[in-house]
């Protein structure tokens, strides 16, 4: 299995550690308690990473994953995803000419066989810098919260922007 990137400050800083870790067990001025307590670990896991340098060398350290559930798509597969984003979604079978985030995740599952929460997709394309799709329904709430802050010269529109605001309980 090809190495991963630590992404996460939590898991780059227990790297960071491993690394200080490498240096100080290669130089042997320390004792492994030492080096414990100038890391703020435990002598276990001082103890764990010797034995790792002994049998795979110094690199043995550098090269853990990160730790959870590996993902459903790779960074490979996420890139033909907006490669299909980008030509449209009647390019890729789809009738409307609009992505929504129900018909990306009906593509990621026709192409790729696995299955998004909406809120999972919208936060990965958000983090893959795609505009999130905004849903139909949803834009509709918006075009009616600005013609409630629009009310008309009589008054009218503050009574209607109330009984629209409570009937969506926006």
């Amino acid at each position: 299995m090809a190495r991963r990137k630590l992404k996460s400050p939590l898991t780059s800083e227990l790297a960071f550690r491993r690394r200080q870790a490498a240096r100080l067990l290669s130089a042997g001025k320390l004792s492994k308690a030492q080096i414990a307590h100038h890391l703020g670990v435990s002598r276990a896991a001082v103890t764990q990473w010797a034995r790792m340098m002994k049998e795979g060398g110094p690199k043995a350290l550098y090269g853990w994953e990160r730790p959870g559930r590996p993902p459903r798509l790779s960074d490979a597969d996420w890139r033909r995803v907006l490669k299909m984003l980008g030509r449209g979604p009647k390019a890729v079978g789809f009738s409307t000419d609009r992505w929504t985030l129900k018909l990306v995740r009906q593509l990621i599952e026709h192409e790729f066989g696995a299955n998004y929460s909406l809120s999972y997709l919208a936060e990965k394309l958000r983090a893959l810098r795609w505009a999130t799709p905004i849903s139909a329904t949803r834009r509709v709430k918006q075009n009616e919260r600005q013609a409630i802050r629009r009310p008309d010269e009589e008054g009218v529109g503050r009574a209607i922007g109330r009984a629209i605001r409570r009937s969506y309980s926006l």
